[in-house]
């Protein structure tokens, strides 16, 4: 083999991982239920905590609404009758799933069973 047929094999070699690394990074992502809070131990005798609670829970309620809303842009992957009535359903149910997953996930990083906070979270506050 030739300098030359070396280099026609390098280059197209590099052009079919770049050809690669571009077909992966416009893959659509999967919608993701995650919410990043440092764990701190909460006292609800203090109103900077419940008020702390209360963001907590609406964060929790937008994220909730967030991906509930990037599944119901996924694409169909089916014609099927089943596929079609799971995905009318399906930001309902991944609003349910997301919401009671960050809510679990609260219960371990303030460390209080949910009834409790939910029993001192002050309601939301309704814009006017």
């Amino acid at each position: 083999m030739t300098w030359r047929g070396i280099g026609w094999v390098a280059g197209a070699g590099t052009a079919l991982l770049l050809l690669a690394g571009a077909v992966a990074g416009f893959r659509p992502r999967d919608p993701e239920c995650v919410r990043n809070d440092p764990a701190r131990s909460l006292n609800l005798s203090l109103e900077s905590d419940r008020i702390h609670l209360r963001a907590d829970f609406d964060d929790i309620s937008a994220i909730a609404s967030g991906f509930s809303a990037e599944v119901a842009r996924r694409p169909l992957l089916s014609d099927s009758i089943d596929a079609q009535a799971g995905a009318k359903t399906a930001p309902i149910r991944a609003l349910a799933w997301c919401e009671a997953v960050l809510q679990q996930q609260l219960t371990t990083t303030h460390g209080m069973p949910l009834e409790t906070m939910l029993a001192q979270v002050p309601a939301p506050s309704v814009p006017k």
